[in-house]
């Protein structure tokens, strides 16, 4: 996982709360805390997505963060509306705006399908597997 960070471009976090499971919310989770310190401490760009849905819980959910990652409170989060693929698309194009912005030509190409891979993958979905897989990892 550090190796994937350290050569990636940039960093997208979803940002979730606990979902009334005590301990379970994103800066509750040790593997997604050091992908997020990996990231800083590689001058990577780290662009976190809420559902919209949470948009007004953003400072409840940096409360939880450690302190050494509170940096993420001035970055200007990018939320996804599930509830109408319309609105969905938009928040990606901003997504892909803020992860490309001041980057390199290969950047723009690099995410230029990320907006088509995420309209035929469903969010929850997504976060489902990534749940999984933190649990495997004894993350959970």
């Amino acid at each position: 996982m550090q190796e994937a960070v350290e050569h990636s471009d940039f960093v997208i976090c979803v940002v979730t709360d606990d979902g009334g499971v005590p301990g379970s919310g994103y800066f509750d989770r040790p593997f997604c805390l050091k992908e997020l310190r990996w990231a800083i401490a590689s001058g990577k760009y780290v662009q976190p997505v809420i559902d919209s849905a949470d948009k007004t819980k953003i400072g409840q959910l940096m409360d939880a963060a450690p302190r050494d990652l509170q940096g993420l409170r001035s970055v200007d989060w990018v939320d996804l509306n599930r509830t109408d693929a319309r609105y969905f698309n938009v928040g990606v194009d901003i997504l892909l705006e803020r992860a490309s912005a001041g980057r390199p030509l290969e950047i723009h190409e690099a995410v230029a399908g990320l907006a088509e891979l995420l309209e035929r993958v469903k969010l929850s979905d997504l976060l489902a597997k990534a749940e999984k897989w933190c649990e495997e990892q004894g993350a959970a």
